[in-house]
């Protein structure tokens, strides 16, 4: 029964966490990730709204880590960028820049947009390595 229980509580967790990174990724402006600052509307939300946005960006990178596992079905290293996109601290955007450079994350991003009708995310440009 126990099992049963929690084998229920993942697939739910699972099914959860791959709805949101979908609905997110279908919903992110194509230039998101080329912009210069996508986080004007971000800047207006009240504290709240922002404790809660940040709750829930810790508890999808936890998931995304336990998704990411091999073997362990599901999307984690896109419901991890979910997860990082919703946190506010310094560097997020260099944390986004690096796990969306990743090989096959955008492709697997851009996949989803496409089944629904929406334009490609544009790819951010390569930094250089520091010399």
């Amino acid at each position: 029964m126990t099992l049963l229980l929690v084998v229920g509580i993942w697939a739910l967790v699972t099914a959860v966490s791959v709805a949101a990174v979908a609905i997110v990724i279908v919903r992110l402006p194509e230039d998101y990730f080329t912009r210069q600052n996508p986080d004007a509307q971000a800047a207006r939300t009240s504290m709240l709204g922002r404790i809660a946005r940040n709750l829930l960006g810790i508890l999808l990178i936890g998931v995304g880590v336990v998704l990411a596992v091999p073997g362990v079905p599901g999307q984690g290293v896109l419901t991890i960028l979910l997860g990082v996109m919703l946190l506010d601290f310094p560097g997020r955007r260099k944390v986004e820049h690096w796990i969306v450079t990743r090989h096959g994350v955008i492709a697997a991003m851009n996949r989803l947009r496409r089944r629904f009708g929406k334009p490609p995310l544009r790819e951010p440009t390569p930094r250089r390595p520091r010399q």
